[in-house]
């Protein structure tokens, strides 16, 4: 049987399973360990460039556009879903860059959709 990982993470960095708490890396499984080192680095570059940029997705400042974040944020995720079809069209592979914005953009929508709770998604 394999264990099943919840969504929350202590301020450690532990991560709850189904059996209870670990804190080392030894008792995540290789799968487990690349998605926690992924989400680290995807948090971690979503911070810098939010440090770098300021609130700009979820704050814009409406000099040409009067969308609401959220709005602007679904605009964004279009143009970035068309640019990936469009490599596949041509027989390309997405870019590093294409999914981790597409990333990105979605986590900033949960933001402004005020979700930080997903353990009602676990079926």
């Amino acid at each position: 049987m394999s264990e099943k990982v919840v969504s929350k993470f202590d301020k450690d960095g532990s991560v709850q399973l189904e059996r209870g708490y670990c804190s080392d890396k030894e008792h995540l499984t290789e799968t487990q360990e690349r998605l926690r080192t992924i989400c680290d680095g995807v948090k971690q570059v979503l911070l810098e460039k939010n440090r770098r940029y300021g609130n700009s997705a979820t704050k814009p400042v409406n000099v040409f556009s009067g969308l609401e974040a959220d709005e602007g944020i679904k605009i964004r995720l279009d143009d970035k879903l068309k640019r990936i079809i469009t490599s596949t069209e041509k027989k390309q592979s997405p870019n590093k860059n294409d999914v981790f914005d597409l990333i990105g953009y979605l986590v900033l929508y949960a933001e402004t959709q005020n979700w930080t709770d997903f353990e009602d998604l676990l079926d």
